[in-house]
């Protein structure tokens, strides 16, 4: 008995492990190890010469068809090979496609040619000299010379040749400086490139990659992609797949065919080429075979007929050219016949050049020798380029006949539509292809009677002049009506307008390049249980620009599910019943349209039993005027593994937007925050929970619109932070109620002025605190009735907290003690803490647990508490305070007073009610007036002597000054007389009535007031005020770019936003690290008197500051109804101002014009709408700013 294999005496057994456990162990004595006794008996009687895994490339890759290449194995062993491959596939709980392994026969689909001679053995041709000679037919059949004339293939769309034969094709003029890759272990030397080697591979690469209009040769039909070389190796043919594509082959084409009933019955084969075509968007093209009827390929089908009508019934279908995934390519003539005769060409006159002398003039050789065929392409005596050849005498003109030299043709003409349309996947590119056919030439060849696989489809002979230009629009949509989407789609463009309304259900739709989907104003998109993610682009990033939902920042937000929408009103997007989006650059929804920003913010979002994972940022939202009606319910957001970038770790960010809700969401593992605002207001409830982020809920409150909300019944668990909340010169207000903090560093972190009510909560097991307070100021924050459990602190204090309170709150198992205040700024104001809330009466009544100490304060500071005693309560419950409160060393002040159980109406440790904070609305200007006098003396008394007495009655006369300011806010609020406020304010003999002032505007909505006070305030009190914050835009000049404030002024980076759509370049720096964008715009906090000298190039800032040279340029009338006349007031010698810009307050440009030499000029603003308008004056290196008023 012969070999079985090609490796003689032994035999190869191929098979599919099914379960890990199931893998087979090669043991020293070449004995093969299975899972079964009796297969490893049967193996024992056979010596394993070899063990491997054939394709351990395929771990590179992903999917289904990757999973059954990364579990093939092959096993060499000594003979009869046969038995044991019977024996494992009776295994079947183990291995499948288990079949002695024989080298696939591979078949070469061309014909080299006798070639004709010139005279020297230098290729010299005048601009590819071929051109508009008969010999040019087949490209002008393919309509290339109307490509030629627009375009070049580009280089980023590569094609890899898998072929023998390359002879001298690295020095070849006219393809080698195109060769991008040659196969890994092939070197430059390799025998395949000498000049004995075969033609085949060279003819494959000409005919695809030749360079044009270089006065050598040809033009490839792919003219301008790159080449990649591999060579054809029966044992390697998977791997080379792998390779090409892990090195960036678009295309991969293949000018050969194997045995097909082997080949055929290769899963594997099979596998790669689905997973490559299906999985990672690969373009796979084959030729689709050769033959004759007297010389079959293969056997099965009766579909391909002789001149005679007669069916020999031979042929059918030829692999791998015949499976769905690949582009099948057969070969016609110049009369487009699929195929010719050896001397009797009934198609028209044959070039002398292309007999073949070894066949009899009887014999019909077939171009299209399949019955799986989508296109054909020139195959019969096709020009193929020059090879160099000084043996025979010169330079050698090779011409191709068969499916090889089609093959590669097809590859050129979808590099030039990859060109235009780099994400076209395998079916895009069919259909482009299908619709570009010509569609005449079945007509003009009756020889050409052959039924294919499928009869309603005949293959295409594609003009590809006329599939660029299918492809420039290929899948671009305007939705302009009521559209639904049920089944999978390429989208390379996607809006829907106003009117329009697109449902995609139960589908998924891979977009295009950086595309962004538009949900224009008057538009809806509702994604139902559908996927949207990005195209398989090879050699790009693969990631799309999300879907951006414009709105109408001055309009209210339509109902999500009216029947039609409003075009004066927002766009709609509804995501729902587990749809997803994937694969997203950088944010994957925005409530606004980047190229009208301000104008166009207020997209209206709803998402709903969705999931999100591996996505920079799922959502973004921008300054809107309205109440803004967008909801987050019942989603589970995943942050990505790679948030290396500071604009990754963010699953929401929220930038001055009112009312947007979160409710039954998990949030899970972003860095910095799973939500993010500034300056907003949002409802988080209702059973959010928070796991392993950075923060929770982290919000900024940095200028006149404030910040805060609700967040109410959530969990929060090993986050650093629960809640973190950052308020800087304006209050934020915050409801914090019913939520459970567990593990997390601190449960809730506020740092600067504050108004809220943490009511009701359990803080367990926090690493560090429960509550953290800093320099929350005279506004009220209440801790109430929450719970405090095994944590480092309960409760700390730092800085200024003097508006705080605690009450009614139980503390267990503190590591530290319950509640702890200190200065961390000697310089700052003292620490304080008020004993009461409401109208001043109630106690604090807390329950202290804690064995240890309750509350300790540091040197210097102030605590006025009142807490709950119960003597008869044991150890581990409420303790006599007495025994509990410490204060070491000298200089600490305390002041607390003791209620017993009967008189406070019993234990505070259970659910004790809401204390009343019912404000009193007789309080008189008079009365406040006589309160504020009384703590200005207790505050010196204090100061000079900061002893008990002085410390008590400091925090008593500050109590009731609060009270009574919250009780005229309160009364002003009801009235609705902001007026009275500030008449009741400017009698405060000090700059804190501004300060109060300016926040109560901003309660009150009037942000105009508030930001007209707040320049007026730093006028009058100078670099002693409080920070404030402007909003500066900076334009960047190029990638890299890096812009530095000066020591004294501190960037609030959260509030940048994009400002073009499509330009998302990378910058580095410390100040500008929050998006890849090419304009910036986001708020800075400026320290009155501070120099904005080195704010950075192109930057504009406006600074609450006066400068002492505005006062050089007069301007009048302001507020204005149109005209603005200024009067420069320059001495002689000093150099003009030479240019005027008109801005907004958000920083854009919208006039600008130049100043000429008179010191008296004007400039119109009549055509603005009313509003805040800022003057940019420019004198040499200088820029001066003046605010003014447009009624």
């Amino acid at each position: 008995m012969g070999c079985t294999s090609f490796l003689c005496g032994q035999d190869t057994i191929t098979f599919r492990v099914l379960e890990a456990t199931a893998t087979p162990r090669l043991i020293d004595n070449g004995t093969l190890k299975l899972n079964d006794s009796s297969l490893d008996y049967l193996f024992a009687n056979h010596t394993t010469t070899e063990f491997f895994r054939p394709y351990s490339r395929a771990d590179n890759f992903e999917g289904i068809h990757a999973e059954y290449l990364q579990t093939v194995f092959h096993v060499v062993v000594t003979a009869n090979g046969a038995t044991l491959a019977q024996t494992l596939q009776s295994a079947t709980a183990h291995y499948e496609d288990v079949d002695i392994y024989n080298k696939p026969v591979i078949y070469l689909n061309s014909i080299e040619l006798p070639p004709t001679v010139d005279n020297n053995c230098t290729p010299y041709y005048p601009n590819d000299p071929f051109y508009g000679t008969d010999l040019w037919w087949p490209l002008e059949m393919l309509c290339m010379p109307e490509v030629f004339c627009e375009q070049t293939a580009n280089a980023s769309v590569k094609i890899a040749i898998v072929d023998r034969g390359y002879r001298n094709l690295l020095i070849h003029p006219d393809v080698s400086s195109n060769i991008v890759y040659i196969e890994s272990g092939v070197s430059p030397s390799s025998p395949i490139f000498s000049n004995f080697a075969g033609n085949h591979g060279l003819a494959s690469t000409l005919a695809a990659g030749a360079i044009g209009d270089n006065s050598i040769g040809i033009a490839g039909t792919g003219w301008g992609a790159g080449m990649m070389i591999f060579d054809l190796d029966n044992d390697f043919i998977i791997d080379d797949w792998m390779e090409a594509y892990e090195n960036g082959a678009d295309i991969i084409s293949n000018s050969w065919q194997a045995n097909c009933g082997n080949f055929n019955s290769w899963p594997a084969a099979k596998h790669a080429i689905d997973m490559l075509v299906e999985d990672y968007g690969v373009k796979i093209v084959f030729a689709a075979s050769n033959g004759s009827l007297q010389t079959p390929r293969c056997e099965g089908g009766v579909n391909l007929y002789d001149v005679n009508g007669t069916a020999p019934g031979f042929n059918g279908m030829v692999y791998p050219a015949s499976w769905p995934s690949v582009i099948s390519v057969g070969g016609i003539t110049a009369e487009t016949c699929i195929y010719y005769d050896g001397f009797d060409d009934q198609c028209g006159a044959n070039d002398e050049t292309c007999q073949y002398q070894n066949h009899s003039p009887s014999t019909h050789h077939y171009l299209t020798h399949n019955e799986a065929v989508d296109v054909v392409a020139p195959g019969f005596c096709v020009i193929s380029g020059l090879v160099s050849d000084c043996d025979q005498g010169g330079t050698i003109n090779r011409k191709s006949t068969g499916a090889s030299i089609s093959a590669p043709m097809i590859a050129g003409v979808i590099a030039q539509i990859l060109t235009v349309n780099p994400c076209l996947d395998r079916d895009a590119v069919m259909d482009v292809l299908k619709q570009a056919d010509q569609s005449t030439w079945v007509d003009q060849c009756w020889h050409n009677t052959q039924v294919y696989d499928d009869p309603n489809t005949q293959p295409s002979l594609p003009c590809t002049s006329t599939a660029i230009d299918i492809a420039k629009d290929y899948a671009k949509y305007r939705i302009t009506q009521p559209t639904v989407w049920n089944s999978d789609r390429f989208v390379r463009s996607l809006t829907i307008e106003a009117g329009g309304e697109l449902i995609i259900s139960g589908a998924t739709v891979d977009v295009g390049g950086l595309t962004r989907i538009k949900v224009e104003n008057g538009g809806r998109l509702i994604v139902d249980n559908s996927t949207i993610r990005a195209a398989k682009c090879h050699n790009t990033n693969n990631k799309w620009s999300g879907i951006a939902v414009h709105g109408n920042v001055d309009a209210d937000q339509p109902d999500p599910y009216a029947t039609t929408l409003d075009p004066n009103k927002a766009g709609v997007l509804i995501m729902r019943n587990g749809s997803t989006l994937e694969d997203i650059k950088h944010t994957a929804i925005k409530n606004y349209n980047a190229q009208n920003w301000y104008v166009e913010n207020g997209g209206l979002i709803v998402v709903e039993d969705c999931s999100f994972s591996e996505i920079t940022r799922i959502a973004e939202f921008l300054r809107y005027n309205k109440t803004d009606n967008s909801s987050f319910t019942t989603n589970v957001f995943t942050a990505p593994a790679d948030q290396n970038s500071s604009a990754l770790g963010l699953a929401t960010s929220i930038w001055h937007c009112d009312g947007i809700t979160f409710d039954q969401n998990y949030y899970e593992g972003y860095e910095r925050a799973a939500i993010y605002t500034l300056d907003a207001t949002i409802n988080v409830i209702n059973n959010n929970q928070f796991v392993g982020n950075g923060v929770g809920v982290k919000m900024l409150a940095s200028n006149i619109f404030g910040s805060g909300g609700v967040i109410e019944g959530n969990s929060f668990s090993s986050n650093d932070f629960g809640v973190e909340v950052v308020a800087s010169g304006v209050r934020a207000d915050l409801l914090v109620n019913d939520n459970t903090f567990f593990q997390d560093g601190r449960g809730l972190s506020a740092l600067g002025a504050s108004n809220m009510l943490v009511f009701e909560n359990s803080f367990d097991f926090c690493v560090s605190d429960g509550v953290s307070m800093g320099n929350t100021d005279f506004w009220i924050s209440e801790i109430m009735n929450n719970s405090f459990a095994n944590a480092d602190n309960g409760i700390r204090f730092y800085s200024n907290c003097s508006g705080s309170a605690f009450t009614r709150n139980c503390f267990l198992g503190m590591s530290n003690p319950d509640v702890t205040v200190e200065q961390f700024q000697p310089s700052s104001s003292l620490a304080r803490l008020f004993p009461t809330q409401g109208n001043g009466l109630e106690p604090a009544n807390n329950c202290f647990t804690n064995d240890g100490i309750d509350i300790e304060a540091d040197q210097g500071d102030v605590v006025s508490f009142s807490y709950f005693a119960n003597t008869s309560l044991t150890t581990n419950n409420c303790l006599v305070p007495e025994n509990n409160l410490t204060f070491p060393g000298t200089g600490y002040q305390a002041n607390y007073t003791v209620e017993n159980a009967t008189s406070s109406g019993g234990s505070p440790c259970a659910n004790a009610n809401v204390p009343d904070r019912t404000l009193d609305s007789t309080v008189t200007h008079q009365e406040f007036y006589a309160a504020l006098n009384d703590y200005f003396t207790a505050e010196t008394s204090y100061l000079t002597t900061p002893n008990q007495a002085n410390a008590v009655d400091l925090a008593q006369k500050q109590a009731l000054v609060t009270f009574r300011l919250r009780s005229i806010i309160e009364k002003a609020f009801v009235n609705d007389n902001l007026n009275d406020l500030k008449l009741l304010l400017a009698g405060v003999p000090s700059k804190q009535g501004r300060e109060w002032y300016i926040d109560a505007a901003i309660q009150f909505g009037d942000s105009t007031e508030a930001a007209s006070s707040l320049v007026d305030y730093t006028n009058s009190f100078g670099t002693n005020s409080f920070s404030t914050t402007r909003e500066i835009a900076i334009d960047l000049l190029g990638y890299d770019d890096k812009y530095t404030l000066d020591s004294a002024t501190e960037a609030v980076l959260d509030g940048i936003y994009q400002d073009d759509e499509d330009s998302e370049q990378g910058i580095a720096g410390s100040l500008l690290d929050f998006l890849e964008l090419s304009t910036y715009h986001f708020p800075v906090a400026v320290n009155n008197g501070a120099s904005e000298s080195n704010l950075g190039s192109n930057a504009t800032s406006y600074n609450v500051n006066v400068n002492e040279e505005l006062e050089r340029i007069k301007l009048y009338p302001n507020p204005t109804s149109g005209l603005i006349i200024f009067e420069m007031l320059f001495a002689a010698t000093d150099e003009n101002i030479s240019d005027l810009t008109v801005m907004d307050h958000t920083g854009r440009r919208l006039l600008s014009q130049r100043i000429n030499d008179q010191t008296r000029n004007s400039v119109n603003l009549s055509e603005f709408p009313s509003g805040i308008y800022y003057l940019r004056f420019t004198r040499g290196d200088e820029t001066l700013i003046r605010k003014v008023a447009k009624q």
